[in-house]
């Protein structure tokens, strides 16, 4: 239809309502609810999931996020996202009121209410809605908890030992491509090192390296130095068996990699080689390679010589790149500490009690009358 022939109409908010319910998009997936402290409650129908067009989360990119997943019922290493999540805020100078145990109240209670039991949750901070200045003066600060996902973001079951990563995944690996800075300017070390909702580099990086056959695109600075992933860190093994992933200094500080650098260097502790099948039998081939462990800044010429390269991001997912460029990384396939990593972080979301919290669901109530 041409602009001259078409007549814009003006709704009422029961029939916008009505066509909004009708043409959102059905997410690819599943949103089940969603907190929004402006009404301070929750919400489980998709097209009442929006935030104001004025808030300045999205017309100045002024607010923070973190994350967190749902496994078994158990919402996994959300303190250490707590933390990076309340810092952030700070950062970001969000004057809010809220603290650090109301908003693990207002997760848990808004996962109990979806009903998910695996999943991921994703919670944000807003400067505020009102106007469309460029500081939030007067304004008064929002918090947003979305629930999403289901039996596709099923993390690991004890009795078949599945763990994280698919079968697929697991003996094929990844092809990846670097991204340098002629290509995406990577951000700045301050907004870098703080979780805010401005994800435009991370955006065009990941754009950019799948234009070039990549999945995620490893960032190199001018001097061709490994930064980061779209929305991952990048760890290598290299041929000497040092572990090795970039400072926090011009990255985000990974609570993936903080886990794994946790789990490599009790490894070396290890007075004796680990015994036994499974997981002991991922251990004993790590065990065997690693000889150091070591955050560090690294030349993509490393990256091109490693025995192993992979991705860590969203505490769970270890991904192997066996490809670089167009050339092949070690033996061209997923190594013993990709294996390693990929148990001890199924281990850690079924088994460890210092890493979960158990969702309450049986305490979630719904009135009469309400969805």
């Amino acid at each position: 239809m041409s602009a001259e022939k078409r007549v814009l109409k003006r709704l009422s908010a029961e029939a916008a309502q009505e066509e909004f319910a009708k043409k959102r998009k059905t997410p690819v997936v599943p949103y089940h609810a969603l907190y929004s402290s402006i009404i301070d409650a929750v919400i489980t129908d998709v097209s009442q999931m929006t935030i104001p067009i004025d808030d300045h989360m999205v017309i100045r990119g002024h607010g923070v996020f973190d994350t967190c997943t749902i496994a078994k019922g158990r919402l996994f290493r959300l303190e250490i996202h707590l933390d990076r999540f309340l810092n952030s805020a700070k950062r970001a100078m969000i004057a809010h009121k809220w603290t650090k145990d109301d908003l693990r109240s207002i997760i848990m209670q808004t996962v109990a209410l979806s009903g998910q039991r695996d999943g991921n949750v994703r919670y944000f901070m807003s400067s505020g809605e009102g106007n469309t200045e460029l500081t939030p003066e007067g304004l008064e600060p929002r918090f947003f908890c979305l629930v999403k996902g289901g039996p596709e973001y099923q993390v690991g079951d004890e009795e078949t030992e599945k763990v994280f990563s698919s079968e697929e995944l697991s003996k094929k690996g990844v092809d990846e491509v670097t991204v340098r800075q002629s290509e995406v300017c990577s951000k700045s070390p301050f907004l870098a090192t703080f979780k805010t909702t401005n994800y435009m580099v991370n955006c065009l990086q990941q754009m950019v390296a799948r234009s070039k056959g990549g999945y995620r695109g490893i960032s190199l600075d001018v001097n061709e130095v490994v930064l980061e992933g779209s929305v991952c860190c990048c760890a290598i093994v290299t041929l000497e068996g040092v572990f090795k992933t970039p400072p926090f200094d011009r990255i985000l500080n990974g609570t993936t990699v903080q886990r794994a650098l946790q789990h490599t260097r009790r490894l070396l502790e290890l007075p004796e080689e680990p015994k036994g099948d499974g997981r002991q039998a991922a251990r004993r081939g790590a065990w065997n390679v690693l000889k150091k462990v070591e955050q560090a800044d690294f030349h993509v010429s490393e990256v091109f010589s490693a025995r192993e390269v992979f991705w860590l991001s969203g505490d769970v997912h270890v991904e192997p790149i066996v490809r670089l460029d167009g050339n092949q990384i070690g033996d061209g396939v997923p190594g013993p500490v990709f294996s390693f990593l990929m148990h001890e972080f199924a281990n850690d979301c079924l088994f460890e009690a210092e890493c979960a919290v158990e969702v309450k669901y049986e305490e979630a109530t719904v009135p009469n009358g309400c969805a």
